[in-house]
């Protein structure tokens, strides 16, 4: 109950952290399956939470990677997004705003940095290259 009063887990957070505190296999899942019991630990409670939490830090891809990390299955996942409808395109170009400043003609060094930063937060080269295009249009 412990691991859980600061920072809610997955399913598979809780019991890997019970295993490496040396729980064997069986109290790992007896403990897992009583705090699941009493909604302690839920994934796609998780799964949204987490989304709602990172969806105006990082793209689609990256929420769906760190998810996929902390042991949330692929259908929770997607369920989690469609649910939150997460207007990407917006994230995107705040960020980019906020990491270039003001509109202006981004020279190539500056395109190649903001281009890295925000494939890093995990939007697609092809998403990128269009809010950059929105950017610079609006000089």
């Amino acid at each position: 109950m412990n691991l859980l009063l600061y920072k809610p887990r997955s399913e598979k957070e809780l019991s890997g952290r019970l295993r490496d505190a040396g729980f064997s296999p069986e109290e790992t899942e007896d403990a897992v399956s009583y705090v699941k019991r009493f909604g302690y630990v839920n994934d796609r409670r998780f799964a949204e939470n987490y989304a709602r939490s990172r969806q105006d830090k990082a793209g689609l891809r990256l929420i769906r990677m760190e998810l996929r990390q902390k042991g949330v299955g692929d259908e929770l996942i997607e369920e989690a997004l469609a649910e939150l409808d997460i207007q990407e395109e917006d994230t995107l170009d705040r960020l980019l705003r906020k990491k270039a400043g003001p509109p202006h003609e981004m020279e190539e060094q500056e395109l190649r940095r903001v281009f890295a930063f925000l494939s890093r937060k995990g939007f697609s080269g092809g998403a990128i290259m269009g809010a950059v295009r929105r950017y610079q249009s609006s000089l």
